[in-house]
């Protein structure tokens, strides 16, 4: 992290802690990079905050997310609650999201969850399309599906993609998300004219303008940050 945004961000009063990247392994790192994932290479480092014991409870948020609205309830919920975002435009998803994840730390939880990829020989490898830190997730916490009690609502992990779609459907109101993912590419960090004429697209099939106003809502935190650098 650069010191421009670090002092931004500390000026905010938010702490950064640094920790100790994860490498990937080998076998991983050559699948992902065959298949167009070489970026998930470095996203097993997420996982040090399994085992950030100075904290009783931590809500983990991936930096390509915007909050919208309080989510100060999150620290209610138990240990592993997330959301199988995108599981309205999508009914046979089962398995939980990681950019967005309720943790209660534990000192060995982190090499539990990197250990799963011992369970993966080279056939069960070679059947994954990338392998990054949320396919780990699912292989340490199989049960997960079936744990009602730890599914959070699309509210706290809407797709942006689906952001029109569910605002037209009536799954999720215009304006009513609370966390907005950012997951697909391009970012709104590096939007291009194809990346906006997607935005236009869905806008235009949903007639709904809720995808366009988190994208702008996101990209004006962007800019403010920019004008601060300045």
């Amino acid at each position: 992290m650069w010191g421009g945004e670090r002092s931004i961000i500390e000026s905010e009063g938010s702490l950064i802690r640094q920790v100790e990247g994860i490498e990937a392994p080998e076998a991983v790192r050559r699948l992902n990079d065959a298949r167009g994932f070489g970026h998930w290479n470095t996203s097993f480092s997420k996982l040090r905050i399994l085992s950030a014991t100075e904290f009783e409870k931590v809500i983990l948020l991936d930096s390509d997310m915007l909050i919208v609205r309080n989510i100060d309830c999150l620290f209610n919920r138990p240990h592993l609650s997330a959301c199988v975002a995108g599981q309205a435009a999508n009914p046979s998803w089962r398995d939980l999201n990681s950019g967005c994840l309720v943790i209660e730390p534990e000192a060995d939880l982190c090499n539990c969850v990197m250990h799963t990829l011992d369970l993966l020989d080279d056939e069960a490898l070679a059947s994954y399309q990338g392998i990054g830190d949320q396919d780990l997730l699912h292989l340490a916490f199989p049960d997960w599906p079936g744990r009602n009690d730890l599914h959070l609502s699309e509210e706290y992990n809407l797709l942006s993609d689906n952001a029109a779609r569910y605002a037209r459907e009536g799954v999720l109101a215009d304006g009513s998300a609370s966390i907005v993912h950012f997951a697909f590419k391009p970012k709104p960090w590096n939007m291009d004219v194809r990346g906006w004429l997607s935005v236009a697209k869905r806008a235009l099939r949903w007639r709904s303008l809720a995808e366009v106003r988190y994208l702008c809502s996101y990209r004006k935190i962007l800019g403010d940050a920019a004008a601060e650098l300045d």
